[in-house]
């Protein structure tokens, strides 16, 4: 998803926040020493959303998760071992070369999916953490509104 076509962008750019977040996970961040840091961080942007759009915001962040272009990247890998497999059966007399490419071909398909598997871990586990804080956001303020409301009693 473009950053242009990202819906609730003045709240979080996603693509930026996935970029620190993996550097946070690799203790290279500049920016971040903690996961509190970052959370809090999160929590600044969220303050920005009104309450009406709360579940909407929650919903985008549940969709965004489970469709960002990565059935594509491990589309484009299964198909780069399955092309040559098919390939072999079109009339070629050298059963040697026909192994070798094949068995290449498979095994560097195989190292694109693996690749592709952790940074969609990675970016899974990301999503999640910006949920999470989001519901940690949500429970904060209904506390903050709740305490209001008793000391007025």
């Amino acid at each position: 998803m473009s950053k242009k076509n990202q819906p609730f962008r003045e709240i979080i750019n996603l693509a930026k926040e996935f970029k620190d977040y993996k550097a946070l996970c690799k203790c290279k961040s500049k920016k971040y020493t903690y996961y509190d840091q970052w959370e809090k961080h999160l929590f600044d942007g969220f303050k920005k959303l009104s309450k009406e759009h709360y579940s909407n915001f929650r919903h985008f962040l549940d969709y965004y998760s489970f469709f960002e272009e990565h059935s594509i990247r491990i589309l484009f890998p299964t198909l780069t071992a399955f092309i040559p497999l098919m390939m072999h059966n079109v009339g070629s007399e050298n059963y040697i070369t026909d192994v070798i490419s094949t068995t290449a071909a498979i095994i560097i398909a195989s190292f694109m999916i693996f690749l592709n598997y952790f940074q969609y871990s990675l970016y899974a586990k990301f999503v999640s953490d910006v949920l999470n804080a989001f519901i940690a956001f949500e429970e904060s303020k209904k506390n903050e509104k709740n305490g209001s409301n008793d000391n007025k009693e």
